[in-house]
């Protein structure tokens, strides 16, 4: 019998990552940063990021979903220019 495939979930909006005091879509010491975004595919949804020396602290994403499953994350490691975040 063969293996059947797993449901698939793509989960775009980072905005409902916890805790939610600690996202805004203002740069602030201590905060993630949220980017909203639109691929020319038509996909939207919201993306994190933060510079190292934010110490943003961890955030967690509610999944919604039971047993086991395999997660992928994209991930960018651009620098930005030097900006003054104060």
């Amino acid at each position: 019998m063969p293996l059947s495939e797993p449901s698939v979930h793509f989960l775009f909006d980072l905005s409902l990552c916890l805790p939610g005091d600690r996202l805004t879509h203002d740069y602030r010491q201590g905060c993630w940063q949220l980017t909203d975004y639109r691929t020319v595919d038509g996909v939207s949804g919201s993306m994190v990021s933060a510079l190292p020396e934010h110490d943003c602290g961890k955030l967690t994403l509610p999944l919604g979903l039971k047993g086991p499953h395999r997660i992928f994350l994209g991930i960018n490691y651009t620098k930005p220019r030097e900006t003054d975040w104060s």
